[in-house]
């Protein structure tokens, strides 16, 4: 087993309650928080591209020559381009895609392809208070019952507490305070299975015979019960996110880069862990800032790594304005394409983290999946 030494996020954020439209959802049913990655495939239209000025040629037959223009979006035309709907992942990569507080926690697809929005995703920023967020309209358990798109120059306005009807999000820490105009980081990270049981089901766990997504029983923090719900539950609970600092590579054969995996424990409890990132056929890994304790080629070529862990809790201030402390997990490492074939989209696995909680329940969490671009050209 390895300790490693780890780094630790700060976040300084503050509470802000608004009111939810309450809405049907289904009881709870056991499950672990596994994915149907198919839900994914590139299979929508992709939306019409602007031609950039000054791109087009004269009429035929004239000599005028043909003027090269920068990509409006900075793209490597080099680079074999989706058919379909991206990653959220993808699209922060690419600066294709912002994600910032207004009231509403607002993801504005700025590109040129629709985003993939089924998923609900974990988000962290510096200046504001840490969410989880995505639609409300979901058939518990198993999100989502079909893919989402934020289409081209649209924005999704995800209201605080909403529980049905539209995009929603959550607040992850119970001592801050929400700031508007702050931006957010994204690794990837889907939100954790035990947090969305408590946004997708009806409950009322303080017994007053209210539904909690409708319950203001503590007015001093303009929260409804199921955001006390979260709270207690990452108070008593290791609950972990996975995702990587980048999800979206474009290579050569012959060329490698860094990536990095990111494990987080936003519960207050100590546990061990198993993190495992699977990789292509034709990608090779080297350069590991922790070893793997285990590294095995799967039948179809791809190599599965396996590590494992034992985590701190996150840790709270005395002073409940103050920033809470992640025990945080960073697994540096390098990549090369080695296939010789090149000029296509390679999809990967998603990063994923599996633990036990103090109640004896296991759990996995998933990051997104790696999108590995073979670019032609030099």
């Amino acid at each position: 087993m390895h300790l490693p030494a780890t780094r630790t996020l700060v976040v300084v954020v503050f509470l802000m309650g608004c009111d939810p439209t309450p809405g049907d959802k289904s009881s709870a049913q056991p499950a672990h928080g596994g994915t149907d990655w198919s839900l994914y495939d590139d299979t929508a239209a992709p939306a019409d591209e602007p031609s950039a000025p000054g791109s087009a040629t004269g009429p035929e037959g004239s000599d005028e020559e043909e003027e090269a223009v920068a990509d409006p979006w900075g793209r490597n035309l080099d680079c074999p381009q989706p058919t379909a709907c991206i990653s959220l992942a993808e699209a922060m990569d690419r600066d294709f895609a912002s994600v910032q507080l207004n009231g509403d926690l607002n993801v504005t697809n700025l590109g040129p392809y629709p985003i993939c929005s089924g998923r609900w995703h974990t988000f962290f920023s510096s200046g504001s208070q840490d969410a989880i967020a995505g639609h409300s309209a979901v058939d518990w358990p198993g999100e989502p019952e079909a893919a989402r798109e934020i289409s081209v120059d649209d924005l999704w306005a995800h209201a605080y507490a909403r529980s049905s009807d539209g995009p929603a999000w959550w607040c992850i820490e119970r001592t801050q305070v929400t700031q508007n105009g702050a931006s957010y980081r994204f690794t990837g990270a889907r939100a954790p299975y035990p947090l969305l049981a408590y946004v997708h089901t009806d409950t009322d766990t303080n017994s007053n015979g209210v539904e909690d997504h409708t319950d203001y029983a503590d007015p001093s923090t303009g929260a409804p019960w199921t955001n006390h719900n979260i709270w207690d539950h990452l108070a008593a609970q290791p609950t972990y996110v996975v995702g990587r600092t980048k999800n979206y590579v474009e290579m050569q054969p012959g060329t490698s880069t860094f990536l990095t995996i990111e494990v987080v424990n936003l519960g207050r409890e100590t546990s061990s862990i198993m993190v495992e990132e699977t990789l292509p056929d034709g990608l090779r890994s080297f350069g590991f800032s922790v070893l793997p304790s285990t590294s095995e080629t799967n039948a179809d070529g791809s190599t599965t790594h396996t590590w494992y862990f034992k985590m701190n809790g996150s840790v709270d201030d005395p002073d409940l304005s103050a920033p809470t402390q992640y025990d945080t997990v960073l697994i540096d490492y390098q990549v090369a394409w080695e296939r010789a074939d090149c000029g296509y989209r390679e999809k990967g696995e998603a990063p994923s983290v599996t633990w036990t909680d103090n109640a004896g329940d296991s759990y996995t969490s998933s990051g997104t999946e790696l999108i590995i671009v073979c670019c032609d050209g030099t």
